[in-house]
């Protein structure tokens, strides 16, 4: 959500979703163009779906339930009545790219569909999921690649201090996650949140989120303080009822 001011890209404007956090790949942005940044929360009940957010997730583990959790990612989201968001799968984390690629092909198959297969990064590791931040390029973090290369064209016929990076600098570059999903075991939830979170990942974990209350309250401390997104996924949750109810009580 940016607004430009000026002709010759005098200012820059940035409205985060208040539960992202991209405030400090914007103000690099900011900083890399050499323009003073506003930013602000934006209201989610004023969105539209012109301005739909779209979510890229990562998958750590590729077993039953993350094949369950994938297979509603990938279906439209019109269909729930949903014009807010979009989601899209940009990375998959396994034991090996083997069983990544296995998972990606027989998942979206399932699904029945093709759009963004060939565009799953596929990972040996759970710690090259976590740190899927760098660009192709080498420099920029993809948040902050995606504004420098929205202002690429302006800047080819203005004083901009975009003018002078390279082509390769602006455009080579991969979609990083936004929010990791994490589907392992019980017994390695508390792990694979707790270096997520770290790496500076938003997290929506299968439930049950931990095994115990002590390390439940780690995660979440851990979340509060690098202003991340942490979810427990206990669907029941998301049901029209539970708003129902509430609005009753």
């Amino acid at each position: 959500y940016i607004n430009v001011r000026g002709p010759l890209l005098d200012s820059l404007s940035i409205s985060l979703e208040p539960h992202l956090n991209v405030r400090s790949l914007t103000e690099s942005a900011a900083a890399t163009l050499n323009l003073p940044l506003k930013i602000d929360n934006l209201n989610p009940t004023n969105r539209t779906m012109s301005s739909s957010f779209t979510c890229r997730w990562g998958i750590l583990s590729t077993g039953w339930i993350a094949n369950k959790f994938v297979l509603d990612l990938l279906t439209d989201p019109s269909t729930r009545d949903a014009s807010d968001v979009k989601h899209q799968v940009v990375a998959v984390g396994s034991r090996s790219t083997d069983s990544a690629k296995r998972f990606v092909e027989e998942t979206w198959k399932e699904a029945g569909v093709t759009a963004g297969q060939d565009q799953v990064k596929l990972y040996g590791t759970y710690e090259e999921l976590y740190r899927d931040e760098v660009s192709k390029a080498g420099f920029l973090a993809p948040a902050a690649a995606r504004v420098l290369t929205f202002f690429a064209a302006a800047s080819r016929r203005s004083k901009s201090p975009l003018a002078h990076l390279p082509d390769s600098t602006l455009g080579n570059w991969e979609q990083s996650v936004d929010c990791i999903y994490v589907g392992t075991p019980h017994s390695h939830h508390y792990a694979n949140v707790h270096a997520a979170l770290s790496a500076g990942k938003n997290v929506l974990c299968e439930k049950s989120l931990v095994v115990n209350a002590k390390q439940a309250q780690v995660l979440v401390d851990l979340a509060r303080q690098k202003n991340l997104f942490l979810m427990e996924a206990t669907w029941t949750r998301c049901l029209p009822f539970a708003s129902k109810l509430q609005a009753v009580l």
